[in-house]
């Protein structure tokens, strides 16, 4: 039994001395960044992505995990099981966003696809959600990340797949707000899901004046433990895969979050005319909060279902 103890440990030390020893060359790896000098939004136009806004809005989840890898990750449902939950629910695109593994065939109640998986192994929880994937990247920092480490994942990243989603910057750890905002090179950000909200990181990311467009997941990987259904994303488009693409590119969607017992808003109508704003909903809110610069509350209007704003000079455009 001594023999066998210390065999034992001298194999653990092995395995300690070869992991650490992998690890640093991965992190000797490390390319140091200069990043673009923070600048707010500026210009003599405001883009509205809903000027034209089609007749219906799609219903869209990107981030769900069934189980996988033998079990190994963090994911109890089949994704056939997955699938039916979406499909009755009325979700018109249902993602399934593994980590690593890429799911290439939708269910036969879906008629949109898009693949996704969810990147990262490290520590912090720094996931990137790669959408209309083609392959799987397996590289990461495993241990701390510093800003240089993020942003060369997400530079490597862009090789695999088009649509390149920060996951849940708030929750984890491995994201701070004070350095958020000079990564580039994604085009989106999960504002919404199950996890935390993440507003503030979204607000200083638009507030460094880089546009990065918000969605909403449930993040799902229990369908009993985990209720589905709360965070998603509306997308307005026709119903093809072509379209969707097309308005996720030009940021022709809007994250939605709802309450248990709570009715859900939808956007009926967003007009800009010159420094005009004005939304109409398909029902009274509780309130309607213009956000500016650096979180600041420009207008809030209680109990209507629709809103004007104005800006004004001081306001970035």
């Amino acid at each position: 039994m001594r023999h066998l103890l210390v065999i034992l440990s001298k194999g653990f030390v092995y395995l300690f001395l070869f992991g650490s020893l992998f690890t640093s060359i991965l992190y000797c790896n490390t390319t140091i960044f200069i990043f673009p000098e923070i600048s707010p939004f500026q210009g003599e136009k405001l883009y509205n992505p809903y000027q034209n806004i089609y007749p219906t809005f799609l219903r869209a989840n990107f981030h769900a995990h069934t189980k996988s890898w033998g079990g190994i990750t963090s994911g109890k449902n089949s994704e056939r099981e997955l699938y039916q939950a979406y499909a009755k629910k009325g979700y018109d695109l249902i993602g399934i966003s593994n980590y690593h593994k890429i799911y290439q065939q939708s269910d036969s109640s879906s008629k949109l696809f898009l693949p996704f998986y969810e990147h990262g192994y490290n520590i912090g929880k720094s996931h990137i959600l790669v959408g209309n994937a083609s392959t799987v990247s397996f590289f990461d920092y495993p241990l701390l990340q510093s800003i240089h480490h993020q942003q060369d994942i997400i530079n490597r990243l862009k090789k695999h797949g088009e649509f390149l989603v920060m996951a849940h910057p708030k929750f984890g750890g491995g994201r701070r707000l004070s350095s958020v905002s000079s990564i580039v090179g994604y085009r989106f950000m999960e504002v919404i899901s199950r996890t935390l909200h993440s507003d503030f990181y979204w607000d200083s990311v638009l507030s460094a004046g880089k546009l990065v467009w918000g969605l909403g997941n449930d993040d799902t990987h229990d369908l009993v433990k985990q209720p589905p259904f709360r965070c998603w994303t509306m997308i307005n488009a026709p119903n093809n895969l072509k379209a969707v693409q097309e308005a996720l590119s030009k940021g022709s969607f809007y994250a939605a979050y709802n309450k248990r017992g709570k009715e859900a808003l939808f956007l009926i109508s967003c007009n800009v005319q010159d420094d005009d704003i004005q939304i109409r909903l398909n029902h009274q809110a509780d309130s309607i909060v213009f956000f500016g610069q650096s979180g600041h509350r420009a207008a809030i209007v209680s109990f209507s279902d629709s809103a004007r704003y104005r800006f004004q000079h001081d306001d970035t455009v």
